[in-house]
């Protein structure tokens, strides 16, 4: 058992209420005991305040903060500047943690005072079951593609170092934005690989607003910054996001394309037309 070491696990919710108390029992069933818990309502419309003060009356680890709906990297930053931790969790409302991540995460950065990072595999569930894991941590590939979750473990002292969550980053990537300040090319990052993390996909859900709006992001990501990005040809950036969107569209073809193929008209010109077909062979 970790003594005398202290890690903050922040809740930001936005009308979370129907899955805020699975959040907040992953936490109280942790094996580390050293930690505070601080829920961030941004502005909830529905029970999420009742729920996070019923348990902040029972546990005094437990902490609420309410601010007008300001979105999820403002509520995020509101939990840490409010923290007092070593080390910072963010935990989404929806979400929950195995009993022994935030364990595993501050034994390995108390060991590995060169690690700057420590993150997991994610299990989905909800509308969406599968187990996520991501391959070893390449800085220059992870300036093109976010491959570390929201909920990496770090400390409080690099996070001071940055100016937080940007709250222009609305619709989505706000994390990819802030690990971008945070890290360095040199920096070493681990990730635990088991399924430590739950991740609640909803059929609707901000994931499913981002697709709409992620180009934007990107753009909005290139222009926080410039530092990194501006040594790099922007057509080539124009490019890459083409590229990629070529590819989906061509996915979206061949899908279709199935489609088609499986209706009855499809089987039925099919035949009507098989002669012609011989004849021409």
């Amino acid at each position: 058992m970790i003594m005398g070491k202290t890690i903050s696990v922040i809740i930001p919710t936005y009308n979370c209420g129907s899955y805020l108390a699975e959040a907040i029992d992953s936490v109280l069933a942790q094996s580390i005991t050293d930690w505070e818990c601080i829920i961030v309502d941004d502005g909830s419309t529905d029970d999420s305040g009742d729920i996070a003060k019923k348990y902040c009356s029972l546990y005094p680890k437990i902490k609420y903060i309410y601010q007008e709906n300001q979105g999820l990297s403002s509520a995020r930053n509101t939990g840490i500047r409010n923290s007092t931790g070593k080390y910072i969790m963010p935990l989404d409302g929806d979400d929950f943690i195995e009993k022994t991540y935030l364990e595993e995460a501050v034994n390995y950065l108390e060991t590995h005072s060169d690690t700057k990072l420590v993150y997991c595999y994610a299990q989905t569930f909800g509308a969406e079951n599968g187990i996520i894991k991501f391959s070893d941590f390449d800085y220059n590939s992870f300036l093109w593609d976010n491959h570390i979750f929201c909920y990496a473990i770090y400390r409080r002292e690099d996070y001071d170092k940055t100016s937080g969550y940007n709250p222009n980053m609305k619709y989505g990537l706000e994390d990819w934005d802030f690990y971008l300040s945070l890290l360095k090319p040199e920096d070493n990052i681990y990730c635990i690989k088991e399924p430590l993390y739950h991740y609640r996909k909803k059929p609707v859900s901000m994931s499913v607003t981002l697709n709409d709006y992620r180009k934007s992001m990107l753009v909005q990501i290139y222009k926080n910054h410039p530092e990194i990005y501006t040594p790099f040809n922007e057509e080539i950036v124009y490019y890459r996001n083409q590229a990629t969107n070529l590819k989906d569209e061509v996915a979206k073809l061949h899908q279709e394309l199935d489609r088609l193929r499986k209706t009855k008209a499809f089987r039925i010109g099919k035949i009507l037309t098989s002669p012609f077909r011989w004849f021409r062979k």
